[in-house]
């Protein structure tokens, strides 16, 4: 949305001297898109947040004096009057900079799944903690970053043509028709291998992360 509010606002059609304010959620903010929401949309006061339907829906929000690498390098810092930690598989608090499952607790949390007490138990502690499902860090200034997601699967089944190769223009010319355009990939890569984590499981954060660098959207 915010991509395309930036662009209309290039056009320089519309007075925007009275916007100062507003908040990112739902997705990572690259670097470029906030400095045109500041630049060209005049959001100088622009926040990114995180939260679920089980928060209700905040958890954590950033200030208007956030730096751009506070901005777009985190999720925020956690709403007053609610705890926030990230626990490793054993459930003990980690230390700051280890990426474990988010947890909180507080006024803000929900109080249970609709006729639905065993995903509750599963969910939400004896001591009161929800367990959000989500992987994060927290930065040592108290600030959350959300780094994927617990369970987070790649699954691909692809079969060439006997000595056959795939190439970007295939990739796409497949997709169209098939599926709506604006879904069809605007980056292919192909890799031999994927990052992955001691225990074997992928690590999409890191392709995303290295995929921005390469490509040069970071």
């Amino acid at each position: 949305m915010y991509v395309d509010m930036v662009n209309i606002a290039k056009q320089k059609r519309h007075d925007l001297s009275s916007l100062y304010s507003g908040i990112v959620a739902g997705a990572p903010v690259p670097f470029h898109l906030m400095r045109s929401m500041i630049e060209d949309l005049n959001m100088r006061d622009a926040v990114v947040g995180y939260g679920l339907t089980e928060t209700s829906p905040l958890l954590t929000v950033g200030f208007p004096s956030d730096d751009l690498e506070h901005r777009c390098g985190t999720v925020g810092f956690p709403l007053d009057h609610s705890e926030v930690k990230v626990v490793g598989g054993d459930g003990r608090t980690l230390p700051v900079g280890h990426s474990g499952e988010l947890c909180m607790r507080g006024y803000n949390r929900f109080l249970g799944y609709w006729d639905d007490e065993a995903k509750t138990r599963e969910c939400v502690s004896a001591a009161g903690w929800f367990h959000t499902g989500d992987v994060a860090t927290m930065t040592e200034d108290g600030y959350v970053k959300i780094v994927g997601t617990m369970g987070e699967e790649l699954v691909v089944w692809v079969r060439t043509r006997e000595l056959g190769c795939l190439s970007e223009h295939d990739v796409r010319s497949f997709c169209k028709g098939r599926i709506a355009h604006y879904k069809v990939p605007r980056y292919i890569q192909f890799r031999d291998d994927f990052p992955k984590t001691v225990t074997g499981k992928i690590q999409k954060f890191v392709m995303r992360n290295v995929m921005c660098r390469e490509l040069g959207l970071a």
